[in-house]
């Protein structure tokens, strides 16, 4: 195992130079200039010469491939530059508004496991029952429907039609429940769905029905036969869920006016913040990458299977 984790730790590295180089390089096809925007800004006039000597003092007369090494000698020295709308360090930025986006997440994911787990076992041990035909309209309904779309309905009713929940904000864990119903509906039904497949396949295996034959209760079936051996997909699928929670939920922060990083990347990019832009991209795909690698010891732990083909893979196994 630990050759397979020193491995993809190695891989860190060239996914990381990758998506350095596409969002540098996509920053830079954009249209604006950053010395031109500082320049109004700051209210100076934006004369040539002060555009040039702006442009010279933040290297964007250099030329590209210059930028670009000199972007990375920064990260190494965990200098992620300079926000040109606030004038802090971009990684103080990032990190000031990381715990809102996190929280955020987390309260998503608990959301999903208590309404996602129950309704997926019930589904899986019913099946064909009413609650089966519950879960599974769900996840057309909630699946299918828009998250924003989804999130304005909740704002119509919630806060301005009835006026029980606030609208917008972080504060009270109050402020959570509508981010936190916008988010994790959909997603509770997808894994809900996915539980119920993943349960009735291992139901399906012989050894789950020869316990049954001798007499092993349902809820010992469950518990001790296939939640353990449904929860490998589930894990996977959940890794790729917390990346878009982290990475993806910059409209839902956006509707809710939750002060998340997802917001201020949005934020970043109206006003040309290519730092920032550049910053957040970088941040994201490390934490996408570490999280995944935590999903995959995870599921190494829980499969044997699964432990024995990727230590093999990593040269660690015959």
């Amino acid at each position: 195992m630990k050759s397979y984790v020193f491995k993809r730790l190695l891989q860190l590295i060239p996914v990381l130079l990758g998506v350095s180089v596409v969002t540098f390089t996509l920053i830079h096809l954009a249209p604006g200039d950053p010395a031109h925007f500082m320049l109004q800004k700051t209210g100076a006039e934006p004369t040539k010469e002060a555009l040039q000597a702006l442009r010279h003092e933040m290297g964007l007369d250099l030329p590209i491939w210059q930028q670009y090494l000199r972007w990375c000698e920064q990260i190494l020295q965990l200098n992620l530059g300079i926000s040109i709308k606030s004038g802090d360090t971009v990684l103080k930025e990032l990190l000031d508004r990381l715990p809102a986006t996190l929280e955020l997440a987390a309260s998503s994911l608990a959301f999903v496991v208590l309404v996602a787990f129950p309704l997926g076992i019930f589904s899986a041990m019913y099946k064909g029952r009413w609650i089966d035909q519950l879960s599974r309209a769900m996840a057309i309904v909630f699946g299918a429907m828009p998250r924003f779309w989804l999130g304005l309905l909740f704002i119509y009713f919630f806060a301005v039609k009835f006026h029980v929940l606030p609208v917008a904000g972080r504060g009270d864990a109050v402020h959570l429940l509508l981010p936190t119903l916008t988010l994790g509906l959909g997603m509770s039904a997808n894994y809900a769905r996915l539980l119920r497949t993943s349960l009735l396949e291992v139901f399906s295996q012989e050894y789950v029905r020869a316990a049954r034959a001798r007499g092993v209760k349902p809820g010992q079936l469950v518990i001790n036969y296939g939640l353990k051996n449904a929860l490998v997909p589930i894990l996977t699928a959940f890794g790729m869920s917390l990346g878009q929670l982290l990475g993806g939920s910059a409209i839902i922060e956006t509707v809710f006016s939750w002060p998340g990083i997802g917001k201020f990347a949005l934020e970043s990019i109206m006003n040309r913040d290519y730092m920032v832009v550049q910053g957040y991209a970088l941040l994201m795909a490390l934490i996408f990458v570490v999280v995944n690698l935590c999903i995959d010891v995870a599921c190494m732990l829980l499969d044997p299977k699964t432990k024995k083909l990727q230590v093999k893979q990593a040269g660690g196994g015959k």
